[in-house]
C-alpha cells in the first residue's frame, strides 16, 4: 500500500491533493471479486486502477475473432481491445450450440445452455493477438461465440459479433492384421501367429479388449501388437471368431472380427505292404525308409512307431523317418508299425520277420515232434517235396505241397511208432536231408 501511495503522490502530489483524496482512489479503486477460470480472486489493491481512478476505461468491444477447430476444442483470437492506450483487463467468452441462447446471453444473465470461460489480458498491449482454446466439447457439433472485454472494475464493454465453428468428428481407432485374415484356414497340426496393430487417428487414449473365438487361441502383447497364436490341435474342426474392439477415450468404437476355419482332420493312409522278411544271423540288420509306406491326405508330417511281438527275438524302431530292425535271438516276431498325426489318428502295416542263424535254408521243428511238424522254407512260397522214412527204410509219408517261411508245411506225425525218422527235402533245386525224432 505504501507503493502505491507513494506512485499516487508521485504523479497527482500536487498543491490541492489531500490525504482523503489519496484514500479514496486506493480504498475505492480496489479490484472487486473477478472469476478466472475457475479461480476466485477477491478484492485486491490494484495500482493501476488507483492511478486511473475516476477515468473511463471500458475497453473498445472486439470486433475481429478467428476460430480454429481439432478434435474436441475451439481455439478463438483476436486484437486485444482497451481504452486508449490502456488494455482490457480481461475477456468474458460466452459460448453455446443455441445461436439464439448464445445471443440473448449477457455476463450477468447468460441463460440456459450458455457456457461462460474467462481469460485475463496480462501483459498484452492493445492491438497485440490473444488466444485462448475452449475444451472438452462435443465432437461434430456446432458452437456459437460472443466475447466482452472488461475493465479493472469488470465493466463490460459491448457483445462482439457471433463466431460459430464446427468441431470435426472424432475417428474410431484403426485395427490393422499384420496379414489379410480372410478365408484363414487351418489343419490340425497347424498353427499360425497374427498381430493386430491398433492406432487411433486423433491419439487419443486407446483401451483395447479381446473376445477370443475358441481355446485355440493364445493371446499376448508384443512390439507388434495384440499377437495371437492359433494351434489347429486345440480344437474340433469348425469355424471360429475372436474380436478384437478398441474404444477411444471419448467412447469411439471399432470392432475386428478374426474368422478362422480349423479343417476337419484326415488320418494317414498305409499306401502300400512292408513285405514279410528273413534275416540271416544276429549280425545283419535290415533299415529302410518308412515314409514311402505312408502317406498323409492332410500334407502333415507323420510321427513312427512300433510294435513287436516278440522282444527276445529283435528290437524294431523308427528313427528320423528309418525303419531299423536289429537281431538280438533266433525266431520269428510280427512288427507292426504305426504312423501317427498331430491328434493321434494312425494308419499300421503289419509284416513278420524270420531271424535264421547264417546258411540255414529252411527249418522243421519242433525236433523232437509229437503231432504235427513244420517245415518253413524260403521267404516266397514254393513247391516242396517231402518225404518221411522210418528206420528200416520204408516211406511213412510222401507228398508235393507249397510251402515258405511262414506259411510252413505241415506233415502228422501223430500216428507214427516213436523213434527215428529221416526227413527228405526238394525245393528251389536242391535236396536236403535232416533226421526227426518221434516222442
Amino acid at each position: 500500500a505504501t507503493v502505491v501511495a507513494a506512485l499516487i503522490l508521485s504523479y497527482y502530489g500536487e498543491k490541492g491533493f489531500t490525504r482523503e483524496m489519496l484514500l479514496d482512489r486506493i480504498l475505492n479503486s480496489s479490484n472487486p471479486v473477478i472469476t478466472l477460470d475457475g479461480q476466485q480472486i477477491g478484492t485486491m489493491l490494484d495500482a493501476m486502477a488507483a492511478m486511473t481512478y475516476g477515468e473511463e476505461l471500458v475497453p473498445e468491444p472486439v470486433n475481429s475473432i478467428s476460430a480454429t477447430a481439432e478434435l474436441n476444442t475451439i481455439t478463438l483470437s483476436w486484437p486485444v481491445t482497451g481504452s486508449g492506450h490502456i488494455p482490457a483487463a480481461g475477456y468474458l467468452i460466452l459460448y453455446g450450440t443455441s445461436k439464439d441462447a448464445v445471443s440473448a446471453a449477457t455476463p450477468k444473465k447468460p441463460g440456459t445452455g450458455v457456457q461462460k470461460a474467462t481469460v485475463v489480458s496480462t501483459p498484452y498491449e492493445v492491438g497485440e493477438t490473444i488466444s485462448t482454446t475452449i475444451k472438452l466439447l462435443d465432437f461434430e457439433t456446432q458452437y456459437w461465440f460472443k466475447v466482452y472485454g472488461f475493465d479493472k472494475r469488470t465493466v463490460y464493454s459491448d457483445a462482439s459479433a457471433l463466431e460459430t465453428m464446427t468441431t470435426p468428428a472424432n475417428n474410431p481407432p484403426v485395427i490393422t492384421p499384420s496379414e489379410p485374415t480372410e478365408g484363414l484356414a487351418l489343419h490340425s497340426f497347424e498353427s499360425k501367429i497374427l498381430s493386430f496393430q491398433v492406432k487411433d487417428p486423433d491419439n487419443h487414449t486407446v483401451t483395447v479388449e479381446i473376445t477370443p473365438g475358441s481355446d485355440a487361441e493364445n493371446w499376448y502383447e508384443t512390439s507388434a501388437g495384440n499377437t495371437v497364436k492359433i494351434e489347429g490341435n486345440k480344437v474340433k474342426a469348425g469355424t471360429y471368431h475372436a474380436r478384437i474392439t478398441a474404444t477411444d477415450q471419448y467412447k469411439a468404437t471399432s470392432t475386428y472380427t478374426l474368422t478362422y476355419h480349423i479343417l476337419p482332420n484326415t488320418p494317414p493312409v498305409a499306401v502300400k505292404d512292408i513285405p514279410d522278411m528273413i534275416i540271416s544271423g544276429q549280425s545283419d540288420a535290415a533299415e529302410f525308409s518308412i515314409v514311402e509306406y505312408f502317406n498323409d491326405p492332410d500334407g502333415e508330417s507323420l510321427t513312427y512307431d512300433t510294435e513287436n511281438t516278440a522282444p527276445a527275438v529283435l528290437h524294431a524302431t523308427v528313427n528320423s523317418g528309418v525303419l531299423h530292425i536289429t537281431p538280438i535271438g533266433f525266431g520269428a516276431s510280427t512288427v507292426t508299425v504305426y504312423a501317427l498325426d498331430a491328434l493321434g489318428e494312425k494308419a499300421s502295416i503289419t509284416f513278420r520277420v524270420l531271424i535264421r542263424k547264417p546258411g540255414v535254408e529252411y527249418q522243421a521243428y519242433p525236433n523232437p515232434v509229437s503231432d504235427f511238424l513244420h517245415i518253413a522254407t524260403g521267404i516266397e512260397e514254393e513247391s516242396t517235396e517231402i518225404k518221411v522214412v522210418s528206420a528200416t527204410g520204408s516211406t511213412v509219408w510222401e507228398g508235393k505241397v507249397n510251402s515258405s517261411a511262414f506259411n510252413p508245411a505241415q506233415v502228422d506225425f501223430s500216428s507214427f511208432a516213436p523213434g527215428q525218422y529221416g526227413l527228405f527235402l526238394k525245393f528251389g533245386g536242391k535236396e536236403y536231408h535232416e533226421t526227426i525224432v518221434k516222442r
